[in-house]
């Protein structure tokens, strides 16, 4: 069985350039689900100041509602908003989300 070896320092090469590629991945990978947490916790923010302005304070429940939405949910609200009359439609509207 013949085959081609790595001498040490190929071998040590290779891995410090895996180890490093690896690191640079999750570093990026990081960064970006760290802003996107920060899009979502802005997006809440932004809602929860939209909708008491609109229908005065939110109870927790409906907060824990809003804070569990996915981004795109997040957006959708943000553009029904203005179309809600009451926070009965609110809640309305959060039913059909978690269908």
């Amino acid at each position: 069985m013949t085959g081609t070896y790595l001498s040490r320092e190929q071998l040590q090469h290779w891995l410090q350039k895996q180890l490093r590629h690896s690191y640079q991945e999750g570093f990026h990978k990081g960064q970006y689900d760290g802003m996107r947490r920060g899009q979502v916790h802005g997006a809440v923010n932004i809602l929860y100041i939209s909708l008491e302005e609109q229908f005065g304070s939110l109870d927790h429940e409906l907060q824990a509602w809003i804070a569990g939405l996915s981004f795109s949910d997040l957006q959708a609200l943000a553009r029904q908003s203005s179309h809600l009359k009451s926070l009965a439609d609110l809640q309305s509207w959060l039913k059909q989300r978690a269908r």
